[in-house]
């Protein structure tokens, strides 16, 4: 269940940027210090634990807020949703590619040591971090069709909004199917 609850409070500054952005209308930079704010707030304990997610999402909103005032890069503002998704994906593909899945620093927290290195286990986090990425990918891709203006707006937020929806219920609800999955095939001796 803590994981489910991570990944929100991981989602939660997307999910704000986005209505102080574009519902109420505040300024980028305005809206990406509130999503600083949310970071270190919810994720001040995996920050001292030095984990690479909470990092990345800390430094992506930090540079959402000061790059475009120090160096006049007005679309860095404009467009810090799409840079922090491009950012994430990058980060969960590479941390796939490296062989060291950032959901395996995470579940770690809530199962046994003699657990983490077992081939499921790494492989059941393998797949919510390319979740993750996916997640992430679409969400940067529906963000280049919403500032290109190739769909309608309401259409793009909804999908974004099911992309990130299926990556917690995934994340939320895989890791128990194959435990049970593997409950049940010991049972039957498979």
């Amino acid at each position: 269940m803590r994981l489910s609850t991570n990944i929100i409070k991981f989602s939660l500054p997307w999910a704000v940027y986005f209505f102080l952005n574009e519902c109420l209308k505040l300024s980028a930079n305005l809206s990406s210090i509130v999503c600083i704010l949310i970071v270190v707030v919810t994720g001040y304990k995996y920050l001292r634990k030095g984990f690479i997610f909470n990092w990345a999402l800390l430094i992506s909103w930090i540079l959402s807020a000061v790059l475009p005032e120090f160096l006049n890069y007005k679309y860095i503002t404009n467009d810090a949703w799409l840079y922090s998704n491009i950012l994430m994906a990058m980060i969960s593909w590479a941390s796939i590619f490296m062989g060291k899945p950032f959901a395996l620093q995470y579940a770690r927290e809530e199962v046994e040591k003699n657990k983490w290195e077992h081939p499921l286990f790494i492989k059941v986090n393998v797949r919510i971090t390319a979740m993750w990425g996916l997640v992430f990918s679409l969400c940067a891709f529906f963000h280049v069709l919403l500032i290109n203006n190739l769909y309608d707006k309401n259409l793009i937020t909804v999908g974004i909004f099911i992309s990130v929806l299926f990556g917690i219920v995934f994340t939320a609800r895989y890791p128990k199917y194959i435990r049970n999955k593997t409950k049940l095939t010991k049972i039957r001796g498979n």
